[in-house]
Protein backbone atom coordinates (compact mmCIF):
# COMPACT_ATOMS: atom_id res chain seq x y z
CA UNK A 1 0.00 0.00 0.00
CA UNK A 2 1.08 3.47 -1.09
CA UNK A 3 1.46 6.07 2.09
CA UNK A 4 0.54 9.79 1.01
CA UNK A 5 0.87 12.69 3.58
CA UNK A 6 -1.04 15.88 3.83
CA UNK A 7 -1.85 18.14 7.00
CA UNK A 8 -5.24 19.25 8.79
CA UNK A 9 -4.89 22.78 6.77
CA UNK A 10 -4.37 21.21 3.39
CA UNK A 11 -6.96 20.63 0.83
CA UNK A 12 -4.38 17.89 -0.52
CA UNK A 13 -2.88 14.89 -0.23
CA UNK A 14 0.91 14.30 -1.80
CA UNK A 15 3.25 11.18 -2.26
CA UNK A 16 5.67 11.31 0.64
CA UNK A 17 8.66 12.54 -2.01
CA UNK A 18 6.80 15.51 -3.07
CA UNK A 19 9.00 18.23 -4.06
CA UNK A 20 6.07 20.93 -3.97
CA UNK A 21 4.95 19.99 -1.07
CA UNK A 22 8.42 19.84 0.66
CA UNK A 23 8.90 23.38 -1.21
CA UNK A 24 6.03 24.87 0.25
CA UNK A 25 6.85 23.51 3.50
CA UNK A 26 10.23 25.17 3.62
CA UNK A 27 8.77 28.64 1.89
CA UNK A 28 5.91 28.57 5.31
CA UNK A 29 8.81 27.70 7.85
CA UNK A 30 11.17 30.71 6.61
CA UNK A 31 8.11 32.66 7.07
CA UNK A 32 7.55 32.29 9.89
CA UNK A 33 4.36 30.49 9.95
CA UNK A 34 3.15 27.46 12.52
CA UNK A 35 3.66 24.26 10.44
CA UNK A 36 1.08 21.75 11.09
CA UNK A 37 1.82 18.22 11.60
CA UNK A 38 2.67 15.99 8.54
CA UNK A 39 -0.19 13.32 8.81
CA UNK A 40 0.46 9.68 6.74
CA UNK A 41 -2.95 8.66 5.20
CA UNK A 42 -3.94 5.98 2.96
CA UNK A 43 -5.16 7.57 -0.83
CA UNK A 44 -8.80 5.83 0.65
CA UNK A 45 -8.56 7.76 3.71
CA UNK A 46 -7.03 11.17 2.36
CA UNK A 47 -10.48 10.99 -0.33
CA UNK A 48 -12.91 10.36 2.70
CA UNK A 49 -11.08 13.33 4.78
CA UNK A 50 -12.32 15.57 1.47
CA UNK A 51 -8.56 15.62 0.24
CA UNK A 52 -7.60 15.86 -3.28
CA UNK A 53 -5.01 14.53 -4.93
CA UNK A 54 -1.62 16.75 -5.38
CA UNK A 55 -1.48 17.88 -9.54
CA UNK A 56 2.32 17.51 -8.99
CA UNK A 57 3.18 14.44 -7.93
CA UNK A 58 -0.72 12.31 -7.29
CA UNK A 59 -1.86 12.77 -10.96
CA UNK A 60 1.33 11.82 -12.50
CA UNK A 61 2.15 9.20 -10.83
CA UNK A 62 2.24 5.72 -13.07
Amino acid sequence: MTLFITTKASDYYHLTECSGFQAGRRGSEQAGYTLHDILETSEAGARAAGKKPCKQCVADRS
